[in-house]
């Protein structure tokens, strides 16, 4: 049986097979990926699974006609189909007016706790729900969000929260400025970016879109920063100005997602001294809450090779010697023998360390500088926990 397919870029494809998926139809033609998920429910992993080396649409000649034509430059590059775990997302197409560059060698977690997270996370982003994610600093919470605006081509738009945070930094304020006619001075209400971006943005292509506006940090916020998401999550749908005297409605599809390091009840151990005890009516309105946990260490040493070459390069068994400390401090921090945050950026504070001091050594690598780069994140916990971590963690590493 001899079938025809058209790709995303018009290119026409004639292939002979028995096992073509393809409908008898030549009036419907569809792009390679696109056909599979609305005639056959499955993706493009799912389809060669089921196929194997059989599968017609995955010889060389039909997939580099197809692929060639959805690559994309600088950071709009995106595949049609993100997929996480058993969860398929389908990229957003258009201009986008802001979409979010990639954070550095990011890579979904598969495994542990993080993957199941990751999951969930997922599953409720393709859904338009709005997500809480908590857990421990430094874990890429944030990190997620950004990459999966950026996969998806949406737009995206981060808040960081902090104690003594105004509301009218976000929402906009009462200002005194030049009127253009009279050059006379007027008060005037001017929005700020958030009450722009809950009404959405104009794409390059001229299409509204909706944005993903994610909070970070909301547990560290004041309660009245906190209280702006109170109307924006609810079923209303909109804002209310008390300067302009009326509602501004929220742009349908709106996603609001929040990271914290607490569920939102304060912090019981000290480790986050400025997390906030927040309202549970407002906690209440999310319509998902996700916990978050630290990679599995052999996760986060792949994520630290492709940041770090240099180091995978020339400095031998210096990756296994940091995977192996991570999983005993990890391991203390999860039986609550120390309460500090171990986090990705201290492990990339070490590899950073870590070169400064092997090209200050002309390149040359010996285990001792692995200890000597360590000292640059020990200082920054106390002596007590310092020595803690040297005589159960470190102790193969410093002396």
């Amino acid at each position: 049986m001899t079938t025809q397919i058209k790709t995303s870029g018009g290119t026409e494809i004639i292939f002979q097979s028995k096992m073509t998926p393809c409908r008898e139809d030549s009036t419907m033609r569809h792009g390679l990926l696109q056909h599979l998920k609305v005639e056959h429910e499955m993706g493009a992993d799912d389809y060669q699974r089921r196929y194997g080396s059989q599968a017609p649409m995955f010889g060389a000649e039909v997939m580099d006609a197809f692929y060639s034509e959805v690559k994309r430059k600088g950071n709009k590059s995106y595949h049609n189909y993100l997929e996480i775990g058993d969860i398929k997302m389908r990229a957003q197409s258009g201009q986008m007016a802001h979409c979010p560059t990639r954070p550095n060698g990011y890579k979904y977690p598969v495994e542990g706790k993080a993957g199941l997270a990751a999951e969930r996370v997922a599953r409720a982003f393709k859904y338009g729900r709005s997500i809480y994610l908590y857990g421990p600093a430094g874990t890429g919470k944030s990190d997620m969000f950004r990459a999966l605006c950026h996969d998806l081509n949406k737009e995206y738009s981060l808040y960081p929260m902090r104690e003594d945070l105004d509301t009218a930094l976000y929402m906009g304020q009462m200002q005194v400025v030049i009127d253009e006619k009279t050059g006379t001075n007027k008060t005037e209400y001017i929005p700020g970016r958030l009450l722009h971006d809950i009404q959405g943005r104009v794409g390059l292509d001229g299409v509204r879109r909706p944005v993903c506006i994610v909070f970070d940090d909301l547990d560290r916020g004041p309660a009245e920063c906190q209280e702006l998401l109170r109307h924006i999550l609810d079923g209303a749908q909109e804002v209310f100005i008390p300067e302009l005297g009326k509602s501004i409605p929220v742009f349908p599809g709106t996603q609001i997602v929040a990271t914290a390091n607490s569920r939102g009840a304060g912090d019981d151990f000290g480790t986050y001294a400025s997390v906030q005890t927040m309202d549970s009516s407002i906690l209440d309105r999310f319509g998902r809450f996700v916990e978050y946990d630290y990679l599995q260490p052999k996760e986060e040493i792949n994520i630290l090779r492709n940041k770090f070459p240099y180091v995978d390069k020339q400095c031998r068994y210096a990756f296994s010697d940091i995977q192996q400390v991570t999983e005993t401090i990890r391991s203390m921090i999860s039986s609550k023998e120390i309460y500090i945050g171990f986090s990705h950026r201290i492990l990339t504070e070490w590899c950073e360390s870590l070169v400064e001091l092997v090209q200050e050594n002309r390149g040359i690598y010996r285990s001792e500088l692995l200890r000597k780069a360590a000292q640059d994140w020990l200082e920054r916990f106390d002596e007590d926990v310092r020595e803690e971590l040297i005589s159960r963690a470190l102790t193969m590493l410093i002396a």
